[in-house]
């Protein structure tokens, strides 16, 4: 875990319970990288953090499925001060009853810059980290690159591959990729 330091007049306001979320500044091209850029500074700097909000989607210490934890979680953001409401956002959830209607609720996200959609199994308890009852729905985007080498490992990896350095074959631009990478492979690189 990588600690954030907001400036206290951003958090003064939150609960003193823990809240599953993400700090957004907004959706499309170049939002992205303004958000790691501003929040990634020891000395926040208040004309970067005036543009964010902390967008919650979960509450992590209630004992119940997720429509419980949900219902708890909007009413806790409801008794807040407005302020404080302004900066501390609850992410809409809603029933999906059709693939139709999935396909409809994709495409409006994806047109609006947004990645993809989340998917919660309702009845589901909250579980930290990768869940089965939980899926990122996202488009599937595929290209080909050229291996160009390899970086060693660090920590769990020390002495296997930490990233493959590879190429886009139609760009050119090149880069290094870690995640995901199965742990065969790891030992014993292509």
């Amino acid at each position: 875990r990588n600690p954030f330091i907001a400036p206290r007049w951003f958090t003064e306001g939150f609960p003193d319970v823990p809240l599953d979320g993400e700090l957004y500044m907004g959706r499309g091209k170049g939002w992205l990288q303004r958000t790691v850029s501003a929040v990634s500074k020891d000395v926040p700097r208040d004309d970067e953090w005036t543009l964010l909000q902390y967008r919650v989607f979960d509450l992590p210490t209630h004992p119940g499925p997720f429509h419980a934890r949900y219902k708890a979680l909007l009413s806790l953001v409801a008794s807040l001060p407005k302020s404080t409401q302004q900066l501390l956002r609850v992410v809409p959830h809603a029933p999906i009853s059709s693939r139709a209607q999935l396909l409809r609720d994709f495409r409006v996200v994806k047109d609006g810059g947004g990645e993809g959609l989340m998917a919660r199994d309702p009845d589901s308890p909250y579980v930290h980290g990768r869940s089965t009852t939980l899926l990122k729905i996202i488009e599937r985007q595929e290209t080909e690159v050229r291996i160009l080498g390899t970086t060693p490992g660090t920590g769990k990896n020390k002495g296997r591959v930490g990233s493959y350095h590879v190429q886009f074959l139609d760009t050119g631009v090149e880069f290094k990729v870690g995640s995901g990478i199965p742990e065969a492979q790891r030992a014993h690189p292509l």
